[in-house]
Order: structure tokens, then sequence, then C-alpha cells
């Protein structure tokens, strides 16, 4: 069984990283997990282009970036983790990117994003503000009728600051991820 964990942060080594590195490890046993960290990749966002992605057997003009890798990675796999950081109450850039240029898999494989959608999927946020919205946004990944599986990792419900790379020094921090994945091992 193969596991896809991306982790969506821009921040390299900080807690999105230690999230996906403790999942990894949690999942090992049941599963051949593989981290993609996000902000390494090569990855352009939509745009600068000419709407290929919309034309008939028009390729998406970023088609030889990451991107495409990352969602065949990702339909490939059995089961999915996505590890998405709020920035300012949102879901972070990357995620959108990746959201984005779904577009340009769907219209060009759709087959392939087919399967990707299918692929059961949870959702770690990493946040300490609103989480009203996201459910909303994450379900765009999932089939239709779908309900996203979300764990929200307050640092403050640790006793920790939002920032840096400390969360999954928490022991109940930790917990809380191995439980939201126990149904995956």
């Amino acid at each position: 069984m193969k596991t896809c964990i991306i982790n969506f942060s821009g921040r390299a080594g900080g807690n999105g990283h230690g999230t996906a590195a403790f999942a990894a490890a949690e999942l090992i046993r049941t599963s051949e997990p593989e981290i993609i960290e996000f902000s390494g990749l090569t990855v352009n966002g939509c745009g600068s282009c000419h709407y290929e992605c919309f034309r008939r057997g028009q390729a998406c003009p970023h088609k030889d970036d990451d991107m495409w890798k990352v969602y065949m990675k990702a339909a490939g796999a059995d089961m999915c983790c996505f590890i998405v950081p709020n920035y300012n109450g949102h879901p972070c850039s990357n995620f959108y990117a990746f959201e984005e240029r779904g577009q340009g898999v769907y219209l060009n494989a759709r087959k392939e994003y087919e399967k990707y959608l299918n692929v059961p999927k949870k959702f770690i946020v990493i946040s300490n503000t609103d989480a009203a919205h996201f459910s909303l946004v994450f379900e765009n990944c999932l089939g239709k009728n779908k309900k996203a599986d979300i764990l929200f990792l307050r640092a403050s419900d640790f006793s920790l600051p939002s920032t840096g790379t400390g969360l999954m020094t928490s022991e109940d921090a930790r917990r809380k991820v191995s439980m939201f994945l126990s149904d995956y091992q």
C-alpha cells in the first residue's frame, strides 16, 4: 500500500515538515509512505499561457514542471495525506497553486484526475485561527459528495508558538496525528 504525503508549507524544516515526517513514521508499519515537500519543487502557477488547457488536444504549457508528477504520484497512491498550513486565515498559496493546476490535469488526463479524486485523503491543517472555510476548499480535492477528513493542529493548544519547528515535540500533538491516521494503519 502506498501513501502520498504532501507538505504544502513554504517553510523548509518547519512544523509542516515535522508533521509530514511524523506521519510517515506512523504509516511506515502498514504502507510505503512518500513525502513530497512541495516548496522544494519546480512548479509554475497558472498563468503565463494562452489557456491551452482549455483547448481540446492542447496540454498545459507547464506540463514539464514538477506539478504533473505530484498529481500522478497522488493518483497512484492508495491514500494521501495533505499537510496544509493556514496563512492569514486561508490555506497557503502552495496548496492553491496545486488546486489551480488541477485544471490542466483534469482536461488533459481525465482518467488520472478521476483516479486522483477517488484516492482517500486526509488533511492536517496547522493553524491557530479560524477553520470554518477549509472544508469547502478541501472538498475540491475529493470525488462528488465526499466530506473532507480534517485534523486542525493548533500550536496554541499545546502551549507552543505558531511559527517554528516545535509542534511535533508535543506528545499530545503526536498522539492527535497518530489517532487521526489510525484508520490508514
